[in-house]
């Protein structure tokens, strides 16, 4: 009998079913409390960086939205300190839905549909820098991303948020951190040469 049918047998025995469907509630509940807390505290790991860096003059980071903890896509972002009417370029970490546990992902985004921007010599050197950390390409809006080997919503994610929830968050803030001082030049530029008139 595989190891999986002894544990149904196990759990349809007398008595044993409404115990584990308890139990079951109540990781549900640890499982949503572990998915809030991760983003509370990676939204204050991320803005800790950037408000103790030079870059703070120039870029401010937007904190995931509560709203959107358990919901589905979501994100949060380093961007622009500048307003602009011009779509710029900023640097998000985004969850995926439900179906994918809750993965996490992060790349280079516009803040909105771009105009041509296939001519700007900066955008052509940031594609090519992109493609260099196997970044994939997803769309105009999109000019690259990738998936990280984060689930929120894991056996392995939950288990590490639990017993070690400060050095989970800082792993992975410490990637986001490293991924936008990478590209940071290079989206500075682009987001320059997008605003100059034709």
């Amino acid at each position: 009998m595989a190891y999986e049918d002894k544990i149904l047998d196990f759990l349809a025995q007398s008595g044993n079913l409404g115990v584990a469907m308890q139990v079951a509630e109540y990781v549900q509940k640890l499982t949503e409390k572990v998915h809030q807390d991760f983003w509370t505290r990676f939204d204050e790991a991320a803005m800790s960086r950037l408000n103790s860096s030079e870059h703070r003059e120039l870029w401010v980071f937007s904190p995931f939205p509560p709203s959107r903890w358990a919901t589905a896509w979501g994100t949060c972002s380093f961007r622009p300190i500048k307003k602009s009417s011009t779509p710029l370029l900023q640097v998000p970490m985004q969850q995926e839905t439900k179906n994918t546990r809750y993965r996490l992902l992060l790349g280079v985004e516009w803040s909105a549909e771009p105009r041509d921007v296939q001519h700007l010599p900066a955008f052509d050197r940031l594609v090519v820098r992109l493609r260099a950390m196997n970044l994939t390409f997803s769309n105009q809006r999109w000019p690259g991303w990738n998936t990280l080997d984060y689930q929120i919503h894991s056996e392995k994610f939950i288990l590490r948020a639990v017993h070690e929830p400060e050095a989970l968050v800082n792993e992975i803030a410490g990637v986001y951190w490293q991924f936008f001082l990478e590209i940071r030049s290079l989206v500075e530029e682009v987001n320059r040469e997008v605003q100059m008139p034709e």
